[in-house]
């Protein structure tokens, strides 16, 4: 609960890793404790959404870097049907959704977002489309949440070229993310940029003055996981936002 998991297991391994040598009694310790590395969020969620759902958000903005074809590869498995739907990067595994829409409905709604006029003499980057979804929970004892719980979804896809890591070019990287910076501040796409994606992040000046909350959500256990309580999420909250590709360890 509120990150005490990852917090006891990166103690218990740095204590190895401080120590001499890594002996079988520090070996043991890690076992008894059930410590699990976690090198990325790849088979658990990339794009980051499914874990701010499960801790109790119902307002997320997500940040989803896809390849060149902008398909909702990272999405797809928070859906029903993710394994049916025969798409490139959607990987092959069990559904562990956590909306009740499919994976194909979402596919279909992100294909229509609008999507802003791409800088000249662009190298890597191939599209930046933006655009909300209204969602709603499914029943999942592997997230741990409800059926029935609204969720809306702000998403930023960028789509590009440049892929997770491999054998890229390091310098391709700044590249790219000059490319956004220069999408985002055209002018052509100044409309969709201010009136559709900055509200996202901003706290309206009104809600403000009327001493509503404009803080991140709070650092305790959420109630989202029982079967029996819907997610808690007060209303008037900043949403969160999301990344994906988590690391670290837990126990």
């Amino acid at each position: 609960p509120a990150g005490e998991s990852f917090s006891h297991a990166s103690a218990l391994v740095n204590e190895v890793s401080r120590g001499t040598c890594a002996n079988q009694a520090a070996v043991d310790k890690l076992a008894e404790e059930v410590v699990q590395p976690v090198i990325d969020g790849g088979y658990v969620d990339n794009s980051g959404i499914g874990c701010a759902v499960r801790a109790g958000a119902v307002e997320v903005v997500a940040y989803l870097d896809n390849d060149a074809s902008n398909t909702q590869a990272n999405l797809a498995p928070l859906f029903q049907g993710a394994s049916q739907v025969k798409v490139k990067g959607v990987w092959e595994f069990e559904d562990s959704p956590i909306f009740e829409q499919s994976a194909e409905w979402m596919m279909a709604e992100c294909a229509r977002f609008p999507k802003l006029k791409i800088c000249a003499g662009a190298k890597f980057l191939s599209s930046i489309s933006v655009g909300t979804l209204d969602v709603t929970t499914t029943e999942s004892s592997l997230w741990g949440t409800r059926r029935g719980t609204p969720v809306t979804l702000h998403l930023v896809s960028v789509a590009s070229t440049v892929t997770i890591g491999y054998l890229e070019n390091l310098r391709d990287y700044d590249v790219l993310i000059q490319e956004t910076i220069e999408t985002m501040a055209a002018p052509e796409n100044a409309d969709l940029v201010q009136n559709t994606v900055m509200p996202w992040f901003l706290q309206p000046a009104d809600k403000d003055a009327e001493g509503e909350s404009t803080g991140s959500p709070p650092n305790t256990p959420s109630d989202c996981g029982s079967a029996d309580s819907p997610p808690s999420a007060a209303s008037g909250t900043t949403p969160w936002a999301a990344t994906g590709w988590l690391a670290g360890c837990y126990s």
